[in-house]
């Protein structure tokens, strides 16, 4: 008998595109939160330079975010052609 695919209930037919686009969004959007709170939380626990601390440990974590919430996009709009 031939194979016929996935069966309706299987987590790979869920699998999709889309799907992928919109996890990247959820993951990109928790990297950032989570990079806005522990920099607030760096900031807050600095004796001097509370914004230098703050800008610091923000960038890398928040370009990373911001880099998988564009791929996220990316795909969207790959998914749609």
């Amino acid at each position: 008998m031939a194979e016929q695919g996935p069966t309706p209930n299987s987590p790979s037919s869920y699998i999709t595109l889309e799907g992928a686009a919109w996890l990247g969004r959820i993951l990109g959007l928790v990297i950032v939160g989570i990079a806005l709170a522990v920099s607030s939380k760096a900031a807050a626990l600095a004796v001097q330079d509370e914004v230098w601390v703050f800008l610091s440990t923000l960038v890398t974590p928040m370009a990373l975010g911001f880099l998988i919430l564009i791929g996220a996009e990316s795909m969207s709009r790959l998914g749609r052609r």
